[in-house]
């Protein structure tokens, strides 16, 4: 479990869309600053105090990397401990009869899913995820015209922490 909470900061945008029920309404988004690549997050691995390089940190997963999408394609799901389980779903059609049943015809997609770990030693379900963070109002973006304006809020104010 997290010791130290990290802050999550979210965006505040009003819905503008007329025909909603929600129009006027405000709600959060994740205020996602940056996406970092394999190398950072392996820099930021053996940050920890790693026994382990980067490279070798690197190498141990373009293995994972690799192996899941194959296991995945042969229907196998892969749990990883603490995080949770990658596994394959279909989209299709239905149909009436299981002989009208045609993949070619019926199968839309097949997606790599991810369901977080629910143990209650690694819970990060939803509801489980929300009590490691501490959710803070970052930003409010209005939207006009032709694109979002970003106005940012003098003091953040807290809307979670436990």
């Amino acid at each position: 479990m997290v010791k130290n909470k990290a802050t999550l900061r979210i965006a505040l945008r009003q819905n503008n869309n007329e025909d909603s029920k929600a129009f006027g309404k405000w709600y959060p988004e994740i205020d996602q600053s940056e996406t970092i690549s394999m190398r950072a997050l392996c820099d930021h691995m053996e940050s920890h105090g790693s026994l382990y390089t980067r490279e070798t940190i690197e190498a141990v997963i373009r293995k994972l990397v690799g192996c899941i999408p194959e296991l995945a394609q042969q229907g196998i799901g892969v749990k990883l401990e603490g995080l949770g389980i990658f596994y394959p779903s279909v989209e299709s059609d239905g149909v009436d009869k299981p002989a009208d049943y045609k993949v070619t015809k019926h199968v839309k997609a097949v997606h790599l899913r991810f369901r977080p770990d629910s143990t209650d030693l690694d819970n990060l379900t939803s509801k489980a995820f929300m009590k490691q963070c501490a959710v803070e109002v970052a930003n409010v973006i209005t939207t006009t015209g032709k694109g979002k304006t970003l106005k940012k809020m003098r003091t953040p104010f807290s809307l979670y922490t436990a």
